[in-house]
């Protein structure tokens, strides 16, 4: 087939009959594929920049809804509207699966969003172009699932079974450190354990200042280095192609789905109904003030 198209992932040129291109060796979408996603500009930061819109607009969409109980949400996030966007409390990791990655994109103020997306950003920037798109997709999913299921075992045998609400991206996060330090590690770079120190200090320095979930750190960050080791050694290169693939494409869905679930729940509205009857009270208990 006469023609070509440039590489979307590093911009070699390509001919139309080519699978994988002659540079870098990922796998060439279609033509029309690959036109369209350099359209968008830096195809190699694709997922980072969705990952980020996702999480900072599920944040704009908690911000107005914590309005409607008149909480200021840059002070105080109410519980009901981290419940309706898909926070987690005691039991919820059994009984509302879909919570575990809704959990993901959900924050409890903006402190708490600044300090992972800053963080997504500068791992995006070294993970998704050294292993791909879709594997740092699968990464972050997995890594955020699995650390959010830890964190549900930690707080239901290590806590005691006291009340908790957890949520945010740290777990996926750190599963993207895991990634990092994994691909180091493979290749002899002694970097990687200052990295890894590096980001144990972080997370504790975190939780002393949010108090954060720790144990969704520590199991992020160990799913994130299975997965690494996984991709740094593939033999020959991107041979898991098809099967990443399709639980990339599974795992979007799953997202998707896992956003829309929180809000067809009724525990946020039986939450949302006790935060107006304690406002309620509060208002007739206080004294009229009258000129």
């Amino acid at each position: 087939m006469l023609g070509g198209f440039t590489c979307p992932w590093c911009g070699y040129y390509n001919a139309n009959d080519e699978s994988h291109c002659g540079r870098c060796e990922q796998r060439l979408p279609p033509p029309g594929v690959a036109r369209w996603l350099k359209h968008l500009g830096d195809p190699k930061l694709l997922v980072t920049k969705t990952l980020l819109a996702l999480n900072v607009g599920v944040f704009g969409l908690q911000y107005l809804d914590a309005q409607a109980v008149g909480a200021n949400p840059l002070e105080r996030m109410p519980v009901s509207t981290l419940l309706r966007f898909g926070a987690l409390s005691n039991g919820l990791e059994t009984s509302e699966p879909p919570r575990l990655l809704a959990a993901c994109f959900v924050h409890m103020g903006p402190i708490h969003l600044l300090f992972n997306m800053l963080a997504l950003v500068q791992l995006g920037r070294v993970g998704e172009q050294a292993v791909g798109a879709i594997r740092f997709f699968v990464t972050y999913m997995l890594s955020g699932v699995v650390g959010f299921a830890v964190s549900g075992v930690w707080y239901a045998l290590g806590e005691g079974g006291r009340p908790y609400l957890t949520a945010g991206a740290s777990g996926a996060v750190f599963g993207l450190t895991g990634l990092l330090v994994a691909g180091l590690a493979v290749r002899r770079d002694p970097r990687w354990k200052e990295i890894l120190v590096q980001q144990l200090l972080y997370s504790f320095l975190l939780y002393f200042a949010l108090k954060t979930n720790q144990a969704a750190h520590l199991g992020g960050l160990v799913v994130g280095m299975g997965l690494g080791v996984i991709f740094w050694v593939e033999k020959p290169s991107w041979r898991l192609s098809s099967g990443i693939a399709i639980l990339a494409f599974l795992g979007a869905l799953a997202t998707i789905g896992s956003l829309i679930f929180p809000h067809r729940t009724g525990l946020w509205r039986q939450v949302r109904e006790a935060e107006f009857r304690l406002q309620e009270s509060r208002l007739f208990q206080e004294p009229r003030i009258e000129p």
